[in-house]
């Protein structure tokens, strides 16, 4: 069966792992996927560091060169990574409105700030008699902080909701001819948009 995906060379198959086996297999120092990227630790940053950002269990994972050129996999304490950056991509650890101290993409512009959490989770799999379980697709969750306040907002007609009544058509035109949809958004697309509507609130200020 594996054969059909081009796999084979499978040493072993492991059925309905549990999330332990999976945080192990996670973790080997030899699994590839890792980027370079910065990492900010107890207010020190760190340049050129081997990171992979883990969406389901929410940790950023350091590759770690030891003596003799053995690498290892460390799992970083989150009270103590603020922010890191991955991909060109800048990710920061923050408390908003009445959700829990967590990572969050941020998308910065003169007039506001874009925040963006990414995750995923474990889902039943009825559709198999292999696996019990599967990760869900990126679910992603927006706040928007402007003029010191900070605000939720789910889709398009929210976002510019957000803004100035008087802005509100052009931003939701703006963002269709984008084709954005923030249900399932690419992290790049986010900035694009971003740096769009920063380009026609300043348009709209000088009018």
């Amino acid at each position: 069966m594996l054969a059909t995906y081009g796999i084979t060379d499978a040493q072993e198959i492991i059925y309905n792992p549990s999330y332990e086996q999976l945080f192990v297999d996670e973790t080997k120092p030899d699994l590839k996927g890792f980027e370079r990227g910065l990492v900010v630790i107890d207010e020190r940053r760190y340049r050129d560091v081997n990171l992979r950002y883990d969406l389901y269990a929410q940790k950023v994972l350091i590759e770690y060169k030891g003596a003799e050129g053995s690498v290892f996999s460390l799992v970083s304490v989150s009270e103590r990574l603020r922010e890191f950056h991955l991909g060109g991509f800048e990710f920061v650890r923050r408390t908003l409105s009445a959700e829990p101290d967590r990572y969050y993409q941020l998308v910065s512009t003169d007039f506001f700030n874009t925040y963006v959490h990414w995750e995923k989770i474990l889902l039943a799999n009825n559709n198999s008699i292999y696996y019990s379980d599967h990760f869900s697709n990126p679910r992603l969750s927006y706040f928007l902080e402007m003029d010191g306040s900070v605000f939720p907002f789910h889709n398009r007609k929210s976002f510019a909701e957000l803004f100035p009544e008087k802005w509100n058509r052009e931003i939701r035109s703006l963002l269709r001819k984008q084709g954005l949809k923030f249900k399932n958004a690419r992290a790049i697309e986010i900035v694009e948009a971003m740096t769009h509507i920063e380009e026609l609130i300043q348009s709209l200020e000088e009018q």
